[in-house]
């Protein structure tokens, strides 16, 4: 879980009212450390349980900061996405939280590559062909690939 305007907001608005601010976040869920660090700083806490409905985003972060991506569907298209995944690695990776830096792109264009998927995004377009674009345009742009 990268630190996000989201979060940031969520935050302030329970520390303004004075409330404690939770961010629950699956038991696998990679939460970088300045997400923590924030949320200690500003009293609030983490907590890990087994979230029933979410939706999971893919998307990219630019140079210049900006993002886009799409939103792949709730947690019964994620799991369905994971289960079709063909290379062991390309599965332990694709979780939620996972960044993909500048010098991993190589890699990941080539294990992604060698998937085959028949799934749609929320959007209803083909998963495999939207993210193989992600990735090219990460990789002609810069900046990072993430799963959320």
């Amino acid at each position: 879980m990268r630190e996000t305007y989201e979060i940031r907001l969520a935050q302030y608005m329970a520390v303004s009212k004075g409330l404690e601010f939770v961010l629950a976040v699956s038991p696998n869920a990679v939460v970088e450390p300045a997400v923590i660090a924030r949320l200690q700083k500003n009293g609030g806490r983490l907590h890990r349980e087994a979230l029933r409905h979410y939706s999971v985003y893919v998307g990219r972060t630019k140079p210049d900061g900006t993002e886009e991506g799409w939103v792949l569907g709730d947690e019964l298209v994620f799991d369905s996405l994971i289960r079709a995944l063909r290379d062991p690695s390309l599965v332990q990776r694709f979780r939620l939280g996972a960044v993909w830096k500048e010098e991993e792109l190589g890699d990941l264009a080539r294990e992604w590559a060698a998937q085959r998927l028949s799934l749609k995004n929320l959007d209803g377009e083909d998963v495999y062909e939207a993210f193989s674009s992600l990735i090219e345009e990460t990789r002609r742009d810069g900046g990072s690939l993430f799963v959320e």
